[in-house]
C-alpha cells in the first residue's frame, strides 16, 4: 500500500489521543492515519492561510497575545510545523478516505471549514462526524444532558461508538463541499478576531467580546472573597472556562485579563509568567 486507506482528521491534540486509542482494535489499522490540526482557531486573524505571509502574520499576532508560559510552548511547534500541516493535507493521496472529527464550536467549526479548504482540490472522500450534536443523540438521557464544547472532552469508548453509529453514513456531496469552502472564504476575509457560534452560526466579533463577561466573573468571586484580597488569575480563567457556553481556550481568556489590568478595570498583583504567578483584582 503506498498511501494510508483512510485518515483522521481532528481540531486539537486531545481529541487526536482519544480516537487513536477509541480506533486501535477497529479492523484496518495499518491503513489508518491520524492527523490533529492543532491551532487556536476561535482566535486571531485568518486570510488566506495557504499564504506563508498570512499564516506568519497569525503565528505572531497569538505570539504576541499569549502569556510567556503559553508563548513559549506554541513557538515550540514553530511556523514550520503549520507549513507542514498544510503541505500535509493538501497532499492526501486522492484514493483515502478522509474523515473529520468537530464539534459544533467556533474553534472546532472553524477548523473544520480551514481542513476543507485545504482539500478542495482533492477528489477524495470526505466524511464528517459532528461530535457535540451526536453526542446529545447518542448519549443524553432525559435526566443527564451535558453539552460537549470540545471534542477532547469524550473517551475513547463513546468516540469508537460514535465511529460506529456513522459507518453508514454517505461522504460530504459537491454540493455540500462547495459550501463549506464558501464559508471558509467569507469567514476568512471577516475582520473580528474573535469568532462564537451566536444563533446557531458562526460569526465574528470584536476581540473585546468577552470582556463585559469576564469581568462579571470576577465580580461574582470577590463577592465571597476575602475584602481587598488578589484572586489568582488561574481561579478567574478557570470560572470563565468553566461557566461559558463556548469553547476559547484559557489563552485568550488570560490575554483578555491582562487588557483589563491595562485598561485600569482590574488591577494585577505578582508577575503574568502564566496564569499562577499573579492575582487579579477589582480596581480600588
Amino acid at each position: 500500500m503506498d498511501g494510508p486507506a483512510e485518515i483522521h482528521i481532528t481540531i486539537g491534540d486531545s481529541s487526536l489521543g482519544s480516537l487513536k486509542i477509541a480506533m486501535a482494535n477497529v479492523p484496518g489499522r495499518e491503513g489508518r492515519r491520524f492527523i490533529s490540526m492543532s491551532d487556536y482557531y476561535a482566535v486571531g486573524p485568518l486570510g488566506d492561510l495557504t499564504s506563508n505571509a498570512d499564516l506568519h502574520r497569525r503565528h505572531l499576532w497569538l505570539m504576541e497575545r499569549l502569556s510567556l508560559n503559553d508563548r513559549q510552548e506554541y513557538a515550540e511547534h514553530g511556523l514550520d510545523s503549520l507549513y507542514e500541516l498544510n503541505d500535509r493535507i493538501c497532499s492526501i493521496d486522492e484514493q483515502t478516505r478522509i474523515t473529520i472529527w468537530y464539534a459544533n464550536t467556533a474553534h472546532e467549526r472553524t477548523g473544520l471549514l480551514y481542513a476543507i479548504h485545504l482539500l478542495r482540490n482533492r477528489k477524495s472522500p470526505i466524511y464528517v462526524i459532528e461530535t457535540s450534536g451526536l453526542y446529545q443523540q447518542l448519549f443524553n438521557r432525559q435526566d443527564v444532558e451535558y453539552t460537549i464544547l470540545n471534542t477532547g472532552e469524550i473517551g475513547p469508548e463513546k468516540l469508537l461508538k460514535m465511529w460506529q453509529a456513522c459507518s453508514e453514513k454517505g461522504p460530504l456531496s459537491i454540493e455540500e463541499r462547495h459550501q463549506l469552502e464558501q464559508e471558509w472564504l467569507e469567514l476568512s476575509v471577516k475582520p473580528g478576531l474573535l469568532r462564537l457560534i451566536k444563533d446557531g452560526t458562526l460569526q465574528s466579533f470584536s476581540e473585546d467580546a468577552m470582556d463585559e463577561y469576564i469581568m462579571e466573573k470576577v465580580k461574582e468571586l470577590t463577592a465571597y472573597w476575602e475584602p481587598a484580597k488578589y484572586i489568582k488569575s488561574a481561579r478567574i480563567v478557570g470560572e470563565v472556562l468553566g461557566t461559558y457556553d463556548q469553547f476559547v481556550g484559557d489563552g485568550f481568556i488570560e490575554y483578555r485579563i491582562r487588557q483589563l489590568v491595562l485598561q485600569g478595570l482590574l488591577e494585577m498583583e505578582g508577575k503574568p509568567h502564566a496564569i499562577r504567578f499573579y492575582g487579579i483584582r477589582l480596581r480600588a
